[in-house]
């Protein structure tokens, strides 16, 4: 196949960069009483792929807040993904880092933004293979064998557990936020974390011991009753082996 020559590649360019900025230059090959519509087919997929990646945002933000960080984001924002899946990744990284007054306006914003957005990660990551394991053991004594395809993240606002519109200032604390894709149906799961879970969880999958041995540890460093603990425990795996993060025992 012939490769584009220079002079092609520099004309692309400057089709893009009129699709990007609206900002026209001569362009070898275009009627410019056209040339319009490119750059409308253009942003129609790029604002509906935001839009579908980030509804609660949109939903929240007023038409022209958001065609503005749209545009800006279009218009100033070099993507270095070349999967058009990946572009919403691009969006909130650059909403994250660059100051807005939107940011001022919505403190929440990316938060909310990074919520939305991992669904959307977890849902398109490529599968994990889980350890073997077997049906057969006990909550407590056994090494359990969890759903590989999980991740934990710090959120500052309750984005997760409410609407955006009722959000407040005051709200802003630590959140987890356990996400997880079912193995059987691909459905994306998020559950909420006290910090002693979150602890649970990552010595479960980085130690392998036994959710009893965890209490006895837990007991020690937080200074909580190993039998409250051994029941808390209890009530949250036996509710983790129901929606399928915890897959079952180790062989």
């Amino acid at each position: 196949m012939p490769q584009p020559t220079l002079k092609a590649f520099a004309e692309e360019k400057k089709l893009a960069d009129y699709c990007r900025t609206g900002t026209y230059t001569r362009i070898q090959g275009i009627v410019p009483g056209r040339v319009q519509y490119y750059k409308s087919l253009v942003w129609n997929v790029i604002d509906d792929s935001l839009a579908t990646a980030f509804p609660l945002t949109k939903q929240l933000l007023t038409q022209k807040e958001w065609d503005d960080c749209v545009r800006l984001f279009f218009s100033t924002h070099y993507c270095n993904a070349y999967q058009v899946w990946k572009m919403p990744y691009e969006f909130y990284t650059f909403l994250a880092r660059e100051p807005h007054v939107l940011k001022e306006k919505y403190p929440f914003l990316i938060s909310l933004l990074q919520f939305e957005w991992k669904e959307i990660e977890m849902f398109m990551m490529e599968d994990r293979p889980a350890l073997e394991y077997t049906n057969q053991g006990h909550l407590l004594i056994d090494a359990l064998v969890l759903n590989p395809e999980l991740e934990i993240i710090r959120l500052d606002y309750p984005v997760h557990i409410k609407q955006p519109s009722d959000i407040l200032e005051n709200d802003k604390a630590e959140y987890y936020v356990l996400i997880f894709r079912k193995p059987d149906t691909s459905d994306i799961e998020f559950v909420e974390l006290s910090p002693i879970f979150v602890w649970l969880i990552e010595n479960i999958i980085h130690n392998q011991h036994s959710a009893y041995r965890l209490a006895q540890e837990a007991a020690n460093l937080f200074g909580y009753s190993q039998e409250d603990l051994i029941h808390h425990f209890t009530i949250f795996l036996s509710q983790m082996q129901k929606q399928k993060l915890i897959l079952g025992f180790k062989k």
